[in-house]
């Protein structure tokens, strides 16, 4: 049952009721008893109907039995068979899969685990980070005060990927996991967090870099990966064949003997990428373990052995949620240990989480435990456990005082421009270039962030034509072509990833979108952009030094309020409404204009928890002005959220009422045969993404 993705119901196991005769006639019957009659012997069990197993495994550990079967059937089709049935033994089918398999999967994992690292170890590694108080502090004991390992969720807005895995390593040491899995955005410089992985892994063994692998559609195209596939070769003809199908009649695997063989081909095969011991990719892959999907069960097979690191900045609209809660169900059954790293949550929105993994390890799809008690603070570290059949919660807030203050100013469009009229948009964008120019000083560096490309592109020709000769300015955004924005991206993470702002010299601009939102560990002396939800804002002012600039702070720009008072608007462009939904962005306005009105602006990280708590809390926390707006943005974002998670709910992997079940039929009936390409699609409920890559032939060369 499973074999292309569908396990059905009991009814659909019993051999009379079968419609096709695919199966043969009756003796095949008596062939499938007597074989499994046989490996019931041989594992031990003299009687399979009278003896079963004393304790029936957990349904993750079901799932993925069924995917490794699965791999089994697809690897075993290459193989000749065995016709002499003396041969058919257990000692015999290790010795030809140990041929068949052993020579083409060298890359292994954690083995044995890496020994928990102490204090001292991770002094040597970074004298600064380890040694004193704060997050990374907080992120050590409440790990450490984990018996095996549970859920960790880290809340910062800035970048804290380093600390997530040192977190993973203390987690695969006690749980003894064979790897890691990071989920990174799925728009954002993942080749970097690919180029922080490896170096990681790289200062516990070199070994274990060479064994990460990247599972992003279009990893041919990032000059470093081709670069070591392909040191003779300029892509050419590699590229049509980089997505491997199913084993050939000579049993290879499209891709090998092209280019140099790496550790890590053969789990670029056939649906075999989580398999492979220390993986970057997008979240979605994760979590597409818990959706009905054709692949699941191998996907699953994939995930269960390892830490996950997962950066769920971009995760928590109304659709994916969904599948964020429903895989964190199943790992938490299977008690794999999970970290969560996120900008900031309400307080909702952690409960959910933990009571995900929580209930998964309990065993109850009604559990609701809650968030522990705590007094609002941010950076926040929670952690989720099970002891002793019982569920532990701990939590450890920051209390940083005031810290940093940051100027809020905002500066409203023209409804026209945000509906993209040419004219108006030119008016709006001369505008900004201008402020641009004039805030930001000789040798400092400023991070525009639009919510589409369009409005990027559109900007970028007025901002070269205020700034000076000397200046740069970087287009960087979703719609560039993969090998282009791997190489820009490459460029402004070096430029921008020192601590200390330059002096003298030319400005440095980056016009982007929201690949910049997360995994973009850059320093900025200002920020400007358009209205997102505040925890997007809150992720992109991540990126800001303070005390740099005469201009400090946050412009945000990119909304048109209109309308009396209390009525009405605010406006927002067509892609931002797609991307984020009317209720975040007009309370994140609402808090915006506040800031700016009073001239007190934010001051992080101590005003997080407050603004995410507004951000997600009723109109009265508003202004007058905008009680309004927010209460009837607030209401039609209650609509479409339930809409959207009843949506989503039908492609979850379990239906409602069945996470009690103790076995798998039914499971993924009716799935849908979603192919790796259509995830993306599925997990957010949009349609099939598409690229077009153009290569011009002109009088200089190629070009793309």
């Amino acid at each position: 049952a499973g074999h292309h993705g569908d396990i059905p119901g009991a009814h659909g196991l019993i051999a009379q009721r079968l419609e096709f005769r695919l199966l043969g006639d009756a003796r095949w019957q008596r062939v499938r008893a007597a074989l499994l009659t046989r490996i019931s012997e041989e594992v031990g069990f003299a009687d399979w109907a009278e003896r079963p197993p004393v304790r029936l495994p957990g349904r993750t550990t079901q799932l993925a039995l069924c995917g490794l079967l699965k791999l089994a059937d697809w690897l075993s089709s290459a193989l000749k068979g065995v016709d002499d049935p003396r041969r058919v033994s257990f000692a015999h089918s290790r010795e030809r899969a140990g041929e068949a398999c052993a020579p083409a999967v060298p890359a292994k994992g954690w083995s044995p685990p890496p020994p928990e690292p102490d204090d001292s170890v991770l002094a040597a590694r970074d004298v600064q980070r380890w040694h004193h108080g704060g997050l990374g502090r907080a992120v050590l004991d409440l790990t450490r005060a984990m018996p095996v390992g549970g859920l960790l969720v880290v809340e910062s807005h800035e970048d804290v990927l380093e600390t997530g895995l040192v977190a993973a390593e203390i987690m695969a040491s006690r749980k003894k996991a064979a790897g890691v899995f990071v989920g990174v955005p799925e728009w954002s410089a993942h080749h970097d967090t690919f180029r922080r992985v490896r170096a990681w892994l790289g200062r516990m063994d070199a070994r274990y870099a060479e064994n990460a692998v990247l599972l992003h559609e279009l990893r041919a195209l990032d000059p470093e990966w081709s670069g070591s596939k392909y040191p003779d070769s300029e892509l050419g003809h590699h590229l049509a064949q980089e997505c491997p199908g199913e084993p050939g009649p000579d049993g290879g695997f499209t891709g090998e003997d092209r280019g140099v063989p790496l550790p890590v081909d053969w789990f670029h095969g056939h649906v075999r990428g989580l398999l492979a011991p220390f993986v970057v990719a997008p979240t979605y892959q994760a979590l597409a373990a818990a959706v009905r999907t054709q692949y699941v069960m191998v996907r699953m097979a994939g995930l269960v052995g390892k830490v996950l690191v997962l950066d769920i900045a971009d995760f928590l609209d109304a659709r994916t949620r969904v599948y964020l809660l429903e895989a964190l169900r199943w790992l938490g059954e299977a008690r794999v240990p999970v970290v969560l790293l996120v900008p900031a949550l309400s307080e909702a929105a952690r409960g959910r989480l933990l009571d995900a993994w929580l209930g998964g390890a309990l065993g109850d799809e009604a559990y609701r435990g809650g968030a522990p008690d705590a007094a609002p603070a941010h950076p926040r570290v929670t952690s989720a456990w099970v002891d002793d059949g019982a569920p532990r919660t701990a939590v450890r807030g920051m209390d940083e005082g005031e810290g940093r203050r940051i100027l809020v100013e905002v500066a409203e469009e023209s409804t026209a421009s945000l509906a993209g009229d040419p004219e108006a948009r030119r008016r709006a964008d001369s505008w900004l270039a201008r402020q641009v120019a004039a805030l930001l000083e000789p040798g400092h560096s400023a991070l525009v962030v639009r919510n589409s490309a369009e409005r990027a592109q559109t900007l970028l020709p007025l901002l070269r034509k205020e700034l000076g000769n000397g200046d740069t300015v970087v287009l960087l955004h979703t719609q560039l072509a993969a090998g282009p924005q791997a190489v820009r991206a490459r460029e402004v993470l070096a430029r921008l990833r020192q601590h200390d702002p330059a002096r003298g010299g030319g400005r440095y601009v980056v016009v982007a979108d929201h690949l910049v939102e997360r995994a973009f560990p850059v320093h900025v002396d200002l920020l400007v952009s358009d209205v997102a939800p505040v925890e997007s804002l809150l992720a992109r002012l991540g990126s800001l030094r303070v005390g740099t600039s005469p201009f400090t702070g946050l412009l945000v720009t990119g909304y048109a309020v209109g309308g009396a008072e209390g009525q009405g608007g605010p406006a927002f462009p067509e892609e931002s409404v797609r991307l984020y939904g009317r209720a975040g962005l007009v309370a994140a306005a609402a808090l915006a204009e506040e800031a700016a009105a009073t001239g007190r602006g934010w001051h992080l990280p101590h005003d997080v928890a407050s603004l995410v708590a507004a951000a997600h809390g009723g109109a009265d926390g508003f202004t007058e002005a905008w009680r309004g707006r927010v209460a009837e943005a607030q209401e039609e974002g209650r609509r479409q959220t339930a809409s959207a998670e009843a949506r989503a709910a039908q492609h979850a992997l379990t239906r409602r009422g069945e996470h009690g079940s103790t076995h798998l039929a039914g499971l993924s009936y009716l799935s849908t045969p979603h192919q790796e390409g259509d995830l993306p699609a599925l997990v957010r409920g949009e349609g099939c993404p598409v690229e077009t890559l153009a290569v011009i032939h002109d009088e200089h060369g190629y070009r793309s």
